[in-house]
């Protein structure tokens, strides 16, 4: 317990009011467990400072969740979010779309792609995404939320958006204008005119097999063919075609094995020819033939002259490749204009 004296001394220093002071007197408790007005003071400001950052720290993260919240938006209504997924259901892998290619085979290639799974259109909303790539991305999360409420709409507001990428359709004229190449053989022909044909729209029969016979080589045996008897179908040529493909295909593969049994009997014959040669005998005792001295004109005049009178007719040399310092210099070429060796001695 403390004294009097030194519960006052502690008062003037913890500043404890009178009624406090009164009431320690009386009932002589020890002051050390009652705090003072500053401390509660000081503890009240530290609350306060604590509950405002724990308050801007929530607003910064409830700004952050609403920040995410708008990104990830989805433009579907919630309806078709909230379509149950079947069970046992995986997304099939479709072709990506980088805004590139024809909208509408996109969209057909998704429609069958699809049809092996499932007929859910709210589905086929939630897959639709995963088919694109880049900056078709952007395009469909900058749709307005909730604007999606169909995969026709979806399609429609797809097709708008690229349409100018749409693969021109073709006419009949595309046909009549197709030549077979010189060295093509007819089944890569005849796959180049069907693919040439399926675009084209409305495109009769007969039509399609008169055009392919003004297309074709003519004097091969399948054009003779076709001239003899013309089908009437485009089916019934192909049909036609398939015993002259064939037939083409074991010329070429005979063509291809006559070339290389040609080739090993040519590098059969050089083997045996080489084993059928002597041998070469080196020997350094061998007398060596004397080189043929070329006969050389004479000059009348000296180089320098030479050089004078005819320098616009020469290019110009390359460098001299001896160091300066090695070379004298006391002797000077007009042609390389530089010190080393005299215009009469240069070699070059």
């Amino acid at each position: 317990m403390l004294s009097r004296e030194e519960a006052m001394e502690f008062d003037r220093h913890k500043v404890i009011p009178s009624w406090h002071k009164e009431f320690i007197e009386e009932r002589s408790f020890d002051p050390t467990y009652w705090p003072s007005m500053a401390t509660l003071n000081y503890r009240s400001s530290e609350r306060r400072s604590v509950d405002q950052r724990a308050t801007a720290r929530f607003q910064r993260e409830n700004e952050a969740l609403r920040s995410a919240a708008r990104t990830v938006d989805s433009p579907f209504t919630a309806e078709i979010l909230k379509a149950p997924n079947p069970r046992k259901f995986s997304i099939p892998v479709f072709i990506l779309f980088d805004g590139t290619t024809d909208p509408i085979d996109h969209v057909y290639h998704i429609e069958l792609k699809m049809a092996l799974k499932t007929e859910n259109y709210s589905l086929m909303c939630k897959c639709f995404p995963t088919s694109l790539a880049g900056p078709t991305l952007n395009w469909l999360k900058n749709l307005p939320r909730g604007s999606v409420d169909s995969f026709r709409s979806l399609c429609d507001r797809f097709i708008s958006q690229y349409y100018g990428n749409k693969r021109p359709e073709k006419d009949i004229s595309s046909l009549f204008t197709m030549k077979q190449h010189e060295d093509e053989r007819l089944q890569g022909f005849l796959t180049r005119f069907n693919l040439t044909k399926n675009m084209v729209i409305e495109c009769h029969p007969s039509t399609a097999v008169q055009a392919f016979i003004l297309a074709m080589t003519h004097g091969i045996p399948f054009h003779t063919s076709l001239v003899v008897n013309t089908p009437k179908t485009m089916d019934e040529l192909n049909e036609r075609a398939d015993g002259f493909v064939r037939l083409e295909e074991e010329k070429a593969a005979n063509a291809r094995k006559t070339s290389i049994i040609s080739t090993e009997e040519k590098t059969k014959a050089k083997i045996r020819q080489k084993q059928v040669q002597p041998q070469r005998q080196t020997s350094w005792i061998s007398e060596k033939r004397p080189r043929e001295e070329k006969l050389v004109t004479p000059l009348k005049v000296t180089l320098a002259r030479l050089y004078q009178e005819n320098k616009d007719k020469f290019r110009s040399p390359s460098p001299i490749r001896q160091p300066l310092e090695q070379r004298d210099q006391s002797k000077h070429c007009a042609f390389h204009s530089d010190f080393g060796h005299q215009t009469n001695e240069c070699r070059t």
